[in-house]
């Protein structure tokens, strides 16, 4: 918990500006700044308050850990499904990305996973590790005996599986924001801070906005602020961009990675809601009078 007088005095007064609805992108920063050491390790908060601390290039981290994944999947279908390419063999090396699109996909699964296998994820990763097993010095596996019974099933389910969900959603790192909060002893009023999520919400969109991931070392995705059609409501996301190699060109992909309930008419700037978000003016954001604008 963090104790220290003047530090404590700081948050307090950027609680007292979330209360008065007078806040700034900065207030935000600051709290999960000074609050990341006081948050449980690799939880949610801690996670988007890398992004305040370290937001230039990501190569770790849960978000990082998404993209790539999902990259290796992608990688796999280009390789091995488009085109009526040739099937993996397991009987050769099997790459990397394989085994990480596998790994990504039960983990995107685990809560149906144990009902639908009848193994728990650790009795499975253990079997799983035992199964496939890395070639020293490289980035390849080789399959160990053969491939049967609920290995088999999860791994020819999951090498189908193209799964593309938000990684975080508003209403998870609102809850995750309070109980930080809560846990170092900080006296809130929840429904007052449920009232002002919307605009905690934007502001960790766009401290999250730009932000580089670097998947090898010649491919970097971004992430970046984007408009989502959503029944009759266009609403604002966090979204990144993955390219993939391709014959002899680069495909990009549209990685979810946070979902909002931000109306953009509410929340952009007149600017913004007359020329759209696009590729041109992405890196023209800024928030002026507490909302996206250029």
């Amino acid at each position: 918990m963090l104790k220290k007088p003047s530090e404590r005095q700081k948050i307090q007064e950027i609680l007292d500006k979330i209360e008065d609805d007078s806040f700034t992108p900065s207030d935000i920063d600051l709290i999960l700044i000074k609050l990341r050491e006081y948050s449980k390790p690799k939880s949610l908060f801690q996670e988007i308050s890398h992004f305040a601390a370290h937001n230039e290039i990501r190569d770790q981290g849960n978000t990082f850990y998404h993209m790539n994944g999902f990259f290796s999947s992608m990688l796999f279908h280009t390789k091995h499904s488009f085109d009526g390419k040739e099937p993996l063999d397991f009987s050769k090396p099997i790459p990397g990305y394989v085994i990480e699109k596998i790994k990504f996909n039960i983990y995107l699964s685990k809560d149906t996973f144990t009902e639908k296998y009848k193994c728990s994820l650790t009795q499975f990763e253990s079997k799983f590790n035992n199964v496939f097993q890395k070639i020293k010095g490289t980035n390849t596996y080789k399959l160990k005996g053969t491939l049967k019974g609920t290995v088999r099933k999860v791994t020819e389910d999951m090498l189908q599986l193209l799964i593309s969900q938000p990684l975080f959603t508003q209403e998870q790192i609102i809850e995750e924001f309070i109980n930080v909060l809560k846990e170092n002893q900080f006296s809130i009023d929840e429904n007052l801070y449920k009232l002002r999520c919307e605009k905690i919400i934007l502001f960790i969109i766009f401290l999250m906005h730009g932000t580089e991931y670097s998947i090898t070392e010649e491919i970097k995705s971004i992430s970046f602020i984007d408009i989502n059609q959503e029944d009759d409501l266009r609403i604002l996301s966090l979204n990144a961009h993955v390219p993939t190699p391709y014959k002899d060109t680069l495909i990009t992909c549209v990685y979810p990675l946070i979902s909002t309930k931000l109306d953009y008419l509410y929340h952009c700037s007149e600017k913004i809601i007359q020329s759209g978000i696009n590729e041109k003016n992405r890196d023209m954001l800024i928030i002026k009078n507490r909302k996206l604008d250029f």
